[in-house]
């Protein structure tokens, strides 16, 4: 057999090993680095930065990232070269695990304009009839006030109007 006849059929092999690998390739990578920091991480592990770049700019302890890399190495995800340099095996975009500068970016704007959407669609939500607690400015959480913890109305000295007494000024009372 001729060099180029048998480079044609490792391509052909290896393509068919890609696609069949591609869903256990996927979870697996998604197991391994599970938050946006280890992705990060892992795809900077191409061979062309240091670990301490790459430590610096993921703002990792050098412990987590040498635990990283030795944990991606075992997996098969990364090799160890010659110089005990670690190069990454898969491109996490490939896989839809990582999106570019410009997407992240990108998205991270359509979430923060959600966030705020959802904050001033709670701020502006109209007081509903038998709706009788107060809002704290912190975090919207009920600030004890019910309908059940009000009892008889007391009389106001200034205005001559009345209004109710709580039941535990009752009990001090």
């Amino acid at each position: 057999m001729s060099d180029e006849k048998i480079l044609t059929v490792l391509a052909e092999i290896r393509n068919w090993v890609r696609a069949a690998a591609y869903a256990s390739v996927k979870e697996l990578l998604a197991k391994t680095l599970p938050d946006r920091k280890s992705r990060a991480a892992y795809q900077m592990l191409d061979g062309n930065a240091s670990m301490e770049q790459v430590r610096i700019a993921c703002k990792m302890s050098p412990n987590d990232l040498l635990a990283l890399a030795e944990h991606c190495v075992a997996a098969g995800l990364m090799e160890m070269t010659e110089g005990k340099k670690r190069v990454r095996t898969f491109d996490l975009a490939d896989f839809g695990l990582i999106m570019g500068d410009r997407h992240s970016k990108g998205r991270e704007k359509s979430e923060r304009k959600i966030k705020k959407e959802s904050r001033l669609h709670r701020r502006n939500k109209p007081m509903m009839p038998g709706d009788f607690a107060m809002e704290r400015h912190s975090g919207g959480q009920k600030a004890g006030l019910s309908p059940s913890s009000f009892s008889s109305p007391v009389q106001s000295p200034t205005f001559g109007a009345s209004y109710p007494r709580r039941r535990q000024d009752q009990a001090n009372v």
